[in-house]
């Protein structure tokens, strides 16, 4: 390197070893100090920013010994921090207590790790030891709301019995968000010694002991009680309190079937002599005696086939000389005059029984009556009607009529003499009535009778169109509207009334007429007849009711 001087003034200069020295003219004074090279010093120590540390150390607190390089510039107290070089956020740090050669001691800090287990091949630097946490910063502004998070869960867990005198315990054994809940229960304490047990028994159990200290055994059985039996292979024993084996079953089974073909073999030789076919035939008496294929005395409980020409055949014996069997013209089960038997019906011909056949004190109810499409509505009057009808008076009574006027319900009591169900109401009018506008109720009902009390129990439904049209006849069906039923039944004794009412208000009333019954009976009593004024509808109970000294209406109940 070469050193140019110029200057006016003294001056002193230090110039290297290898530098070139170049005065330029001046009239200066110049002191040239050299520098002279002396000989090349030993290896100083590396000075540390990282170096590697061998592998194996397991990271932790206290006093760690690692293998790092030698010579490096550590010294005691320094404050390093080792590192896994593959995952760097694995570490220990601390300060160093000792370095000699290639083994590095440190006491690691609590509270400056990372991670767990041993290192791999780490890193090593120097670094200033963890310093106190700073002062609280100030509050960030608040971040965007976040998605609604899973709904919390609760759900019950184990159950487990504890000791008898524990204490009851509930654990969560889930999180703070999905709950499971762990109970164990404590185990109740013993409980007193029950009373001793009593022991009663039935038949055929007998009991020999107490009843707290029982001796059981099974009585024996008999034909009567229940119990035990003695089997037996005896074919032949007549015993009531022993059971048959399968062996002795089978041995009667078998003595039955020879006699079963014996039987037979009987039977053929008969057949022979009188065949069953009819190609011969027997004239005069059968006796029957001894022992006989037919026994007189069973004559009543035997059942024979006979041609339909013996129509007046007979079996008589000396024993039993007033048994008489009388063959009917058709097959079918024969009936001796000592029988209790069943006549059946296909034994009697169509047209045979006649009214002398009938006994007086038979009393045989009308619903029994079949074949003829009419049936009595009335005894005492001889009348007749449609079986699937009721008319409350004889038709042959109706004579009259009857005007309905305004509020005023009409009555006709009557009393049935056998059991009838209703659905509909029949009455026919004679002169139609129209009404003009208003509110208008026209309908028909029944009630049950007790003195003049009337309580209503059906009717059919308020029809404006009722009795609008003179000669026609008028069928109305119950109605179930206010709770009243579709169909009555109707009790035999029992007295009942037929009424019907015609009301208009704010409108025009015409008076409609229907039929009725002669008014010339009207007082005599019990009444039949009886009305109540000023009604705007049936009533469903009446009482005061006033005698009608007027013609009673007529209905048909179907």
């Amino acid at each position: 390197m070469a050193t140019v001087i110029t200057t006016v003034e003294p001056t002193t200069v230090t110039v290297g070893f290898d530098d070139d020295v170049t005065i330029a003219t001046t009239t200066q004074t110049v002191n040239i100090e050299a520098e002279v090279a002396g000989p090349q010093g030993g290896q100083g120590p590396v000075p540390v920013l990282t170096s590697t540390v061998a592998t194996g150390t397991t990271i932790g607190t206290g006093p760690k010994t690692f293998t790092v390089v030698a010579n490096l510039s550590l010294n005691v107290g320094e404050y390093v921090r080792i590192c896994d070089a593959t995952t760097p956020t694995r570490y220990m740090a601390g300060y160093i207590t000792s370095y000699s050669g290639t083994t590095l001691v440190v006491n690691v800090i609590s509270g400056d790790t990372a991670g767990s287990g041993a290192l791999g091949a780490g890193i090593l630097s120097i670094t200033g030891p963890r310093g106190a946490t700073g002062a609280t910063g100030a509050t960030g502004a608040t971040g965007a709301t976040g998605s609604a998070g899973a709904a919390a869960t609760i759900a019950a867990g184990t159950t487990t019995t504890g000791a008898a005198g524990s204490s009851a315990t509930v654990t969560n054994s889930g999180t703070s968000s999905a709950a499971v809940f762990d109970f164990t229960i404590p185990r109740g304490a013993t409980g007193a010694q029950g009373p001793s047990g009593v022991i009663a028994v039935n038949a055929p159990l007998t009991n020999a002991g107490t009843s707290t200290s029982a001796n059981l055994s099974v009585s024996a059985a008999s034909t009567s009680a229940a119990g035990v039996v003695q089997l037996t292979d005896s074919v032949s024993s007549t015993s009531v309190t022993t059971a048959a084996t399968p062996k002795n079953v089978k041995t009667a089974w078998e003595l039955a079937s020879a006699a079963g073909s014996t039987a037979s073999d009987a039977l053929s030789i008969a057949n022979a002599a009188l065949p069953l076919d009819g190609s011969l035939s027997m004239t005069g008496t059968l006796d029957m005696y001894g022992q006989s294929i037919m026994n007189a005395n069973d004559i009543e409980t035997t059942t024979l086939t006979v041609n339909n020409g013996l129509s007046n055949a007979q079996i008589t014996n000396s024993g039993l000389s007033s048994a008489v069997v009388t063959f009917p013209s058709n097959s079918g089960q024969l009936v001796g005059t000592n029988d209790t038997g069943v006549v059946t019906s296909n034994m009697i011909l169509n047209g045979t029984i006649v009214d002398a056949d009938i006994n007086a004190s038979a009393a045989i109810a009308t619903t029994k009556i079949s074949g003829t499409a009419y049936t009595r509505s009335n005894k005492n009057t001889e009348e007749y009607r449609l079986a699937s009808t009721f008319d409350i008076i004889p038709r042959t009574a109706v004579s009259s009529s009857r005007t309905l006027t305004n509020g005023t319900v009409w009555t006709t009591l009557f009393t049935p003499t056998e059991n009838f169900t209703m659905t509909n109401f029949q009455t026919y009018c004679i002169t139609g009535g129209t009404d003009v506008g208003g509110t208008i109720v026209r309908r028909m009902g029944l009630f049950t009778v007790s003195g003049t009390t009337l309580t209503l129990v059906a009717r059919t439904a308020s029809d404006a169109t009722l009795w609008n049209t003179t000669n026609t006849l008028y069928t109305r069906a119950l109605s179930t509207t206010g709770g009243f039923p579709s169909t009555y039944t109707l009790n035999a004794g029992t007295t009942y009334a037929f009424g019907v009412i015609a009301y208009n208000t704010g409108g025009t009333f015409n008076t409609p007429t229907i039929s009725a019954g002669s008014s010339a009976t009207q007082l005599f009593q019990p009444y039949v007849a009886l009305g109540l004024a000023t009604q705007t509808d049936l009533p469903t109970a009446a009482t005061a009711m006033a005698t009608i000294t007027n013609a009673q209406v007529f209905a048909r109940l179907t």
